[in-house]
């Protein structure tokens, strides 16, 4: 990858979050769409990757400063976005690569649950969710 693309890639993630934290400080909720590859990594995107981190460690700074926030690192959507719409979801990604796929009703449930108003705000080791990874029981229940 060209230092180009890494730094668009970057800039993107990393100071478009860093302004949205910066000019909207007290809210009654803020959510970063992150990305399961910042925690386990995406062969040839380790840009996509290194600005999801940065969005988990945001949401993870913003509660120690005691200001509502969330990462949601989510994994593959089944049944909204572009890999539902083109059909390329079974062709490239699946258990295989410790991803199961989220569906549309799994991501409001959760939203709903975190842009709840009434909501405290969340201590920083609770400030990052991950939809959509495999766990060991899942791997289990498929032998």
């Amino acid at each position: 990858m060209t230092y180009a693309k890494w730094q668009r890639t970057i800039e993107s993630k990393v100071q478009t979050s860093w302004s949205l934290h910066m000019l909207l400080s007290s809210l009654d909720f803020f959510v970063l769409l992150s990305s399961v590859s910042g925690v386990i990594g995406n062969a040839g995107q380790s840009n996509c990757a290194a600005g999801c981190t940065f969005q988990d460690a945001l949401a993870r700074y913003r509660s120690y400063h005691n200001q509502k926030s969330l990462s949601i690192d989510l994994g593959v959507m089944r049944d909204v976005g572009v890999l539902a719409e083109t059909g390329k979801i079974e062709r490239s990604l699946g258990k295989p690569w410790g991803i199961n796929q989220v569906r549309e009703v799994e991501l409001l449930t959760v939203l709903n649950i975190y842009c709840d108003p009434e909501l405290e705000c969340l201590p920083p080791d609770r400030s990052q969710v991950t939809m959509g990874l495999v766990t060991p029981l899942d791997l289990m229940e498929h032998d």
